[in-house]
């Protein structure tokens, strides 16, 4: 701070603080001091002279330290020495910068970056000007004995194009499952069917190591069940993919990384866990890896057996119509399911690399009983009552088999790859609905059985190619390649009536239909990435062709379409303060959503009498443009603003005819909105760790005789408190406001309340859990309003999501670590789009 003072000020300051000189006189304006007298300024004079001499003969010397994977290494030793009399030791901070000022010019120094676990860098130079190094260093594979180093990265790193929430080593992730760490993570949202959000944007794909898993609903929730914090480095969340990954999804990517090292020999991994709702389930899995020098095997099995319930109440008024309807539906069901990762990595020269995975998950799905009583009523008294039993029988089983082969082709990490996916997925269900009808008096009229064979195969051919090239000046890399991928898809739905007259079932050509998909998909592109200075960038541009036919064998009708997409995108991040990791970023996106190929089949399910689902095969992809900008502070403050316009936005709506529902699908005029969003973390203590995330939404959705906005607000806050070495607490505590979504109106606002104890043994090799979700049963019992085109439906339902659960898992190691390399596919547009 500096202060504007007069000389005559500092006299009578320094009198009034002093005792006069001998025979010294009053101040006066103008006169000189004691202080000012000839022979202190010449004294003055010098001291400046020499402090500026000193200043303008220095330099500083500054710079960063990372890993070979560009990651910030925290508390390195640089230390800078010229012969005998200059000697300074920094050490770099969280984000890997160290500084040294005053260090004399013209001098021939030495540079020592050294820490512990990693090779150790010499350097020499002479100090003719400022300088900036960029250290590189690689891990040693001496092993020290007795010696364990742990680093902590910080949880949320923002980079890019992407957020890194860092799993390994973080208290409030340890012995967490994956789906339960998606539900701590800003900005995504995960129920248990398996609905998944980033940014309110929902369509979210899910990725294993580059890959995409072919996995929906509760298939999805299942693997994730088994897939452990333990095994997980980190999860990125890439809301706005870049012109390298497919344009498909308007919902972004999580992309699940896996630790890469794993031990030289063996690798065991056994879990168990039980909870209990209203009904139980039981939840198990086991891993196990085995190395040596130049392949690895692997294997990993999930298994799941569960009973669950629901129960919901629908009511249904139609604007000008005299019937109004409503519906009590009330079931359980029992359902189990099997997966299984497996595959090898061989090194078949020094930089090259084969890769193959297969990962394949069957289930069944079984009701034990389904009520559904529907009432019809006339000008509001009771006309007709519908009594219903619909027992459901349902198999499924997906594999995908993947072949990758990756080569370093220079010293600097470029790499070309070649990867190739087959995947199989096939499903067949037995629907049953026994109708029993009754009139205002409750007295029997008639009886109306139907019975269905549902079928569906889908088979998906992917195979790309590209190459990454990295520039000499190791801050600039250029990608460019190539895919195509083939689908098709066969849906069979056989119905029967049942003839009370001759006691046998007979085809119901009315509701049987048959229904083939048929896409192929060309696409290129070339990203290219650098940095200037402060300045990282990145731009992009992916160009697909897409060609499409559904046909209809049972009404003789085909869709035929196809179109050319470009897909650019634009990222940026400047640097404000490199000390303490302040910067700005901007990008812009543009993505496409086509439709998932089972809504695309017109063919009519029936709920009841009175409900009907019937896929759209007219429908058309959304385009979605996005813009999102981002102010962090040390990877521990964050602010976002996220803006988003969809064209084609896709969306179920509920349409009447006569006294009929038919639940559809439909593109909007267009939708778009506003995501602002802060997030804080910070170890508060030693022992206590916690992350506050706020967002505001706001959102509009339009269409031909209808708009929607919605402003709301979404709060979580997660803690964990290490009381001991052994014993810990977790809790997650997310809010969100009651509002609109598309034609959907959520009437409750939703606290979701999970705690959890861990307990660790057996030198920390055995942890067990304890706590329970959803105390506050928000998540499983909800209240919907949905109003269009005259027709309101008001729907009130309950999910068995609260309950107590248990939960312990024994981890083994024994051998020296290597690198793991991680396996990526080709197909992750087309899996996204195979949901149910």
């Amino acid at each position: 701070m500096y202060f504007n003072i007069k000389p005559q000020q500092v006299c009578t300051t320094f009198a009034r603080h002093t005792k006069p000189l001998h025979n010294s006189k009053p101040c006066k304006r103008g006169a000189n001091t004691a202080l000012f007298s000839k022979p202190n300024l010449k004294f003055i004079s010098l001291i400046v002279v020499i402090f500026i001499s000193t200043y303008v003969n220095s330099q500083t010397i500054k710079g960063k330290v990372t890993d070979i994977n560009n990651y910030p290494l925290e508390f390195v030793t640089v230390t800078l020495k010229c012969d005998t009399t200059f000697n300074k030791i920094a050490l770099t901070d969280s984000v890997g910068n160290f500084i040294i000022d005053n260090c004399p010019l013209n001098k021939k120094y030495s540079l020592n970056v050294s820490f512990i676990g990693f090779n150790t860098i010499d350097t020499t130079f002479i100090a003719n000007s400022n300088k900036n190094f960029n250290f590189v260093l690689t891990q040693n594979n001496t092993q020290l004995k007795a010696v364990t180093v742990t680093s902590k990265k910080p949880l949320i790193e923002r980079k890019v194009d992407r957020l890194v929430f860092n799993v390994e080593n973080n208290l409030l992730t340890t012995g967490m499952s994956s789906d339960e760490i998606f539900k701590i993570i800003p900005g995504v949202k995960i129920d248990e069917l398996g609905t998944i959000s980033i940014n309110g944007i929902s369509g979210a794909a899910v990725m294993l190591n580059d890959h995409l898993l072919n996995l929906k609903g509760t298939e999805l929730v299942s693997f994730l069940q088994g897939l452990h914090s333990q095994d997980i480095s980190s999860i990125e969340i890439i809301a706005h993919p870049s012109a390298s990954f497919d344009a498909e999804g308007a919902g972004g990517i999580i992309k699940i990384i896996t630790k890469k090292k794993r031990s030289k020999g063996i690798e065991l991994g056994v879990g168990s866990t039980y909870k209990q709702g209203v009904y139980a389930k039981f939840l198990e899995d086991a891993s196990v890896s085995f190395k040596n020098e130049k392949w690895v095997v692997y294997v990993s099995l999930n298994n799941n057996n569960s009973k669950n319930f629901y129960e919901g109440i629908n009511t249904r008024t139609i604007e000008n119509n005299p019937y109004s309807f409503f519906r009590y539906n009330n079931a359980t069901s029992k359902g189990n399911g099997f997966g299984w990762r497996g595959g090898f990595e061989f090194d078949i020269a020094k930089n090259q690399t084969i890769q193959f995975e297969t990962i394949s998950n069957s289930g069944n799905r079984n009701t034990l009983n389904s009520l559904v009583n529907t009432q019809v009523f006339l000008n509001n008294i009771l006309d007709t009552t519908v009594k219903c039993l619909s027992p459901y029988n349902g198999k499924s089983k997906n594999s995908t088999y993947s072949f990758n082969y990756n080569w370093t082709i220079d010293a600097l990490g470029s790499t070309f790859k070649v990867l190739s996916d087959y995947s199989v997925s096939n499903s067949l269900s037995n629907d049953t609905s026994l109708n029993s009808y009754y009139d205002k008096n409750n007295i029997f009229v008639y009886q109306l059985n139907r019975y269905g064979n549902v079928g569906d195969s889908l088979h998906i051919f992917t195979v790309q190619s590209g190459l990454n090239y990295k520039f000499r000046d190791k801050k600039s890399n250029i990608q460019f390649g190539v895919k195509y991928s083939n689908a098709n898809n066969f849906n069979g739905n056989d119905y029967f009536l049942y003839n009370f007259s001759n006691s046998e079932w007979q085809s119901d050509t009315t509701q049987t239909n048959h229904f083939r998909y048929r896409e192929n998909i060309l696409a290129g592109y070339l990203n290219f990435n650098s940095k200037i200075k402060r300045l990282e960038y990145e731009a992009g541009l992916r160009i697909e062709n897409t060609q499409s036919k559904s046909i209809s064998t049972t009404t003789n009708t085909q869709v035929a379409d196809n179109y050319t997409q470009f897909f650019p995108d634009v990222f940026l991040k400047y640097s404000l303060n490199d000390s303490i990791g302040r910067y700005i970023s901007l990008s812009y996106s543009k993505r496409i959503s086509r439709p998932p190929y089972i809504i695309l089949n017109p063919f009519k399910y029936f709920y009841d009498q009175y409900t009907i689902k019937q896929g759209n095969p007219f429908l058309q992809p959304t385009i979605e443009y996005s813009l999102a900008a981002d102010y962090a502070i040390n990877n521990k403050l964050s602010f976002s603003l996220n803006y988003y316009f969809s064209k084609n936005a896709l969306s179920d709506v509920y349409l009447s005819q006569g006294n009929y529902t038919i639940e559809t699908f439909a593109n909007l005029s267009s939708a778009d909105g506003y995501y602002l969003e802060t997030t804080y973390t910070n170890d508060i203590t030693k022992w206590w760790n916690s992350m506050v995330d706020v967002a505001f939404v706001i959102s509009r959705f339009r269409a031909p005789d209808f708009e929607q906005h919605y402003t709301g607000i979404n709060f979580s806050t997660t803690n964990a408190i290490k009381f001991n070495a052994r014993l810990s607490l977790q809790s997650d505590l997310n809010f969100s406001s009651k509002g609109y979504d598309r034609f959907s109106t959520s009437n409750y606002n939703s606290a979701v309340l999970n705690i959890a104890f861990q307990y660790k043994l057996l030198k920390d090799k055995l942890l067990c859990r304890i706590g329970m979700n959803d105390i506050f049963y928000r998540e499983g019992n909800m209240s919907l309003t949905e109003n269009y085109q005259g027709q309101i439906t008001n729907t009130l339902f309950k999910r068995d999501t609260r309950g107590f659960f248990i939960g312990i898992r024994y981890n083994f190691k024994k051998g020296l670590k290597k690198e793991n390399k991680q396996i990526e596919k080709s197909n992750n547009d087309e899996m996204q789009r195979t949901s149910n």
